[in-house]
């Protein structure tokens, strides 16, 4: 009983455990229930809440058309309930049209695939667009999905109007398909049935202009077939015979593999764009032509060549059968006289003995043409005649007949026109002046013609061209009759410019040779210790008189040179401030002595080294400066110099602070403002090939007695004073005519302003170049040579000179040192004396007989051992000219006769390096005899001779004061020779001082 208890109770708690077990698993089981019916609720909301938002139309539908409506937002879109919504539905099967739905789900069925098509369905009274896709399901069912693709649809009716408008067309190729689609608009371009398929590619290309198939189909190949975009024009074939125009453009598409999907572009219509084009082309063409016609029409002036020329190019411009020029002659009869005519037509210009007729060109329905004459005889026309030339005078500028049959023209007319083949022409007036000369007519022969304005507008352009070349030959006719006359001047003016050319350098050298000599010899005789001082004092007036001549002559022959164009530029490197200081103590004394003041006044701006013509332009100012002394009684004279601009900085700067505030001193009273004259462009060129680089800007202004407006005209004529020039009785009438020329020379203008009463001012520009201070050449001090160095060769010299007494001048001024000399007449002797002799150095005269310096010098220097010989030109020819001969001949050197000892030593150290022993510096002894100088050692003079030195002293005149201070050297020797240092540097108010030191 134990053991039954035993196992019962163990059977108990097995089947209670199982059963706790059992409980467990249910309980479990509950949970997952529960849970999946928690995942089943919410998967049934999500798929409701999807099918909610969907706005498509869902359908299932299987093989027995049964059909099931899926609820969607479909339903609230169209404004109507789930029942309103599936009678729509249910209706759009039930009409004639429901086997071609069906189909649809039959061929989804059948194939296994999704069948897309587009459909339209009218719902609350419109017409709403859906694509479908129909798919397959498991059980032989389909579902049918309609989205609803009106806006896309509208979208795609606006683009198709849009590309009717734009004429534009797009097409796309499949590749997987190989099926094209174009659009409405592609179907219209290329003038095709939109109801046909597009065409394919082999017919495409039948299409295309032959020309452009080869470029289309390379490109084709080349990009499109790989996967390239391209873009190319292309013209069209179309089937009436036309041609169009298209830009045809592409693009590729690929898969996520890089497989060549489908290609996709436009074709866009550009007819219209590429006939402007070409009407443009052809109108530039025309134009280029009427250019080149009216061109060689002015490369011209012979006539008949212009009308030739003429005819040939208006037919090629118009593309006509025939142009031909008709002139009037006075009785308003007339004939052709020049004509351009294509091959297959009759000439009407033929020689006289084969030409039959010649017609009148007058195109007028009234007109009524005479019998035709043979050529060259006249052609009258009683229209003409009666009308002159008022039909195209007045108001017609042209005539145009697009066809003669339908113009209205009289029987005699047609018959006149058919016998020279014309159907249509263009005739148009040619007016030389105000008066016809006759008419250019156009003729189209093959067919009639419209004649377009284009071609209207060219033929009156080359009608007026006809005119002014007409015009022109007129005029050369005229100038013709007088080119005899002008050319037998030409050669008498050419003539007398080489005759004076001759003349000035006959001049130059008669002049100076003698001058020369005369000045050679006086300074040999200076060195004579045999002379007493009389003849001391008549050799020193020879010599001063004779450089006064020597001035006159060169200021004359400057002149001279000036107006045949003889004269050059010799620009060099100074300081301003030198030459600036030289000028105002040269009228220093002139300007105290008439109590005037004397203000030179330069802007800080101006450069202190330049290099430019300095003895033109120190001329200019001693000109300027000695008329404004001359001419100013009170108040006094003022020289402004100014920077116009620098380093091509066209900035102007204010070349001075205002009146009365100048460095230097207080301003003029009644002077005229500064105005700075414009900046013009100088032949001056710098050193070294540079350009100038600077202007400076000059004003001489004096507060003198000043000019009336009309005698400014004549105030810089050549030998002409005005009324207050001549009053004073003083000068030539040269200075300013010289002034002028030489500021012209410089590259600048000189101008005046002058008022009666007020004073007057003088202003110039001149370029210059800026120049660094290590450029200038120190100033050599005068000294003289009193003998040669010891141990030096001796040196051998030939002298040549035609004149004997030249010859001998030289001989004398070098017979003093140990130089060996010989002599030669001219060319020929010299190269025999040089032979034998063979001088170290030779002084060539230029101007000689039977053979001349130049000759002579060619000879020598082209011998090797002649190389070896300096050759020094001595002519007295222009300094100019003498600085070409050394750049362009066989020179070494050159000096200008009359010459100065000085010039002949310092040739023969520069050239054999001669050496000399000279005296103290000139301007040092006379430094130092400066210094003694003292009132009181002047005051023991003789009244009359100081009173006689200060008149000269105050005149400025060297030669007078020299003179008086002469009266005194053989009394006072030293004292002479200190007043004759302050006079030879213009310290002329020095001397004053000395003389009245009180005042």
């Amino acid at each position: 009983m134990s053991d039954y208890n035993r196992t019962l109770e163990a059977e108990v708690i097995e089947r209670s455990t199982a059963l706790a077990r059992t409980h467990e698993q249910l309980q479990t089981e509950m949970r997952d229930r529960q849970l999946l019916e928690g995942k089943l609720d919410i998967s049934t909301e999500q798929i409701n809440t999807i099918f909610d938002s969907i706005a498509d139309i869902v359908l299932i539908m299987d093989e027995q058309k049964k059909l099931q409506i899926i609820p969607t937002k479909a339903t609230s879109l169209y404004a109507c309930d789930l029942n309103e919504f599936c009678l729509i539905v249910l209706n759009f099967f039930q009409e004639e049209n429901e086997e071609v739905w069906f189909a649809k789900v039959q061929e989804a069925l059948a194939t296994q695939k999704t069948v897309n098509f587009d459909y339209s369905l009218r719902i609350n009274q419109q017409e709403v667009w859906f694509s479908a896709s129909i798919s397959p399901l498991p059980n032989r069912s389909v579902v049918w999905v309609a989205r609803d693709i009106s806006d896309r649809k509208l979208v795609e009716a606006n683009l198709l109007e849009a590309q009717k408008i734009a004429h534009i067309g797009t097409w796309e190729y499949d590749f997987p398909t190989k099926t094209t689609i174009w659009s409405e608009e592609l179907y219209r371009i290329h003038k095709i049935d939109p109801s046909q398929p597009p065409l394919e590619s082999d017919e495409l290309v039948k299409f295309i202009h032959p020309q452009d198939r080869h470029r289309y189909l390379k490109l084709v190949n080349k990009k499109a077939l790989t996967g390239l975009a391209f873009e190319t024009d292309l013209r069209l074939l179309q089937k009436d015979g036309s041609i169009s125009y298209i830009e045809i453009r592409g693009e590729p598409v690929f898969d996520e593999k890089g497989e060549l999907l489908r290609l996709f572009g436009t074709v866009l219509d550009i007819s219209d764009r590429k006939q402007a084009e070409e009407a443009l082309q052809d109108s530039i063409e025309r134009e280029q032509a009427l250019a080149r016609s009216i061109e060689r029409m002015r490369q011209s002036l012979d006539i008949d060549t212009i009308f030739n020329t003429t005819t040939s190019e208006l037919r090629e411009i118009l593309k006509c059968d025939r142009v031909a020029i008709y002139r009037f002659n006075p009785d308003w009869s007339g004939g052709f006289v020049a004509e351009s005519v294509g091959k297959d037509w009759i000439p009407m210009l033929q020689p006289a003995e084969t030409a039959n007729f010649s017609e009148n060109i007058i195109t007028d329905p009234s007109c009524q043409a005479n019998t035709l004459q043979p050529y060259g005889e006249k052609v009258l026309d009683t229209y003409i005649q009666e009308n002159k030339d008022s039909l195209y005078s007045q108001s017609l500028l042209y005539r145009t007949t697009e066809d003669i049959y339908q113009a209205g023209f009289t029987p005699c007319y047609i018959e006149l026109l058919e016998r020279f083949q014309a159907r249509a022409y263009l005739i148009v007036p040619i007016f030389c002046g105000s008066q016809i000369w006759g008419l250019l007519a156009s003729y189209q022969n093959s067919m009639p013609r419209t004649w377009r304005k284009g071609e209207i507008h060219i033929a009156l352009q080359i009608s007026t061209q006809l005119g002014v070349a007409l015009q022109q030959a007129q005029l050369l006719e005229a100038t013709q009759k007088q080119a005899i006359q002008l050319q037998e001047a030409a050669v008498a003016a050419e003539a007398a410019n080489r005759a004076k050319s001759t003349f000035l350098a006959n001049m130059s050298h008669e002049l100076r040779t003698p001058l020369n000599a005369i000045l050679g010899f006086s300074q040999l005789m200076q060195h004579s210790t045999n002379l007493n001082l009389q003849d001391q004092e008549n050799l020193r007036i020879i010599n001063r008189s004779g450089e006064h001549l020597l001035t006159l002559i060169n200021q004359v022959l400057d002149l001279a040179k000036i107006e045949v164009g003889r004269i050059t530029l010799n620009p060099i490197e100074f300081e301003l401030k030198s030459l600036l200081n030289e000028v105002e103590e040269m009228f220093q004394l002139q300007a105290q002595e008439k109590q005037l003041q004397l203000i030179f006044q330069c802007s800080s701006s101006v450069p202190p080294y330049l290099r430019a013509d300095e003895v033109k332009l120190r001329q200019v100012l001693i000109n300027l400066l000695s008329n404004a002394i001359k001419f100013t009684k009170e108040g006094g004279i003022s020289l402004r110099i100014s920077s116009v601009f620098s380093n091509e900085n066209q900035q102007f700067l204010p070349p001075f602070p205002p009146k009365g505030k100048r460095e230097g001193g207080s301003g003029l009273p009644n002077s005229p403002s500064a105005i700075p004259s414009p900046v013009t462009h100088s032949p001056l060129g710098g050193g070294r090939g540079e350009l100038p680089n600077h202007q400076l800007h000059f004003e001489i202004e004096d507060t003198g007695c000043g000019m009336a407006p009309d005698e400014l005209d004549k105030l810089f004529q050549a030998f002409v004073q005005t009324q207050t020039g001549a009053s004073y009785q003083q000068g030539t009438g040269l200075g300013l005519a010289i002034s002028q020329q030489f500021v012209k020379l410089m590259g600048g203008q000189i101008a005046v302003r002058s008022q009666v009463g007020c004073g007057t001012t003088f202003t110039f520009d001149i370029p210059v170049t800026v120049v660094d201070a290590s450029t200038i050449k120190p100033k050599q001090l005068s000294r003289q040579v009193l003998g040669l160095e010891s141990n030096q060769p001796t040196y051998r010299i030939l002298i040549v000179d035609d004149r004997a007494d030249l010859r001998q001048l030289l001989v004398k001024m070098l017979n003093r040192f140990e130089f060996e000399l010989q002599e030669a007449s001219n060319g020929i002797e010299a190269i025999e004396v040089w032979s034998s002799f063979e001088p170290h150095l030779i002084f060539m005269d230029m101007r000689m007989p039977i053979m001349d310096g130049y000759e002579a010098t060619k000879r020598i220097k082209a011998n090797v051992k002649g190389q070896a010989t300096a050759i020094v030109a001595v002519s007295a020819s222009s300094a100019e000219k003498g600085r070409t001969i050394v750049i362009s001949d066989d020179y070494d050197d050159f000096i200008r006769k009359p010459f100065r000892e000085a010039e002949i030593f310092d040739a023969l150290h520069k050239h054999l390096g001669v050496r000399y022993i000279y005296d103290e510096p000139q301007n040092a002894q006379e430094s130092n005899q400066t210094e003694a100088l003292t009132p009181e050692a002047l005051a023991g003079l003789p009244t009359d001779w100081l009173m006689s030195l200060e008149q000269a002293t105050i005149e400025c005149d060297l030669e007078l004061i020299l003179t008086q201070i002469d009266q005194i050297r053989d009394r006072h020797e030293s004292l002479a020779n200190a007043l004759t240092a302050l006079a030879n540097e213009f310290l002329f108010n020095q001397i004053l001082d000395l003389i009245k030191p009180d005042i």
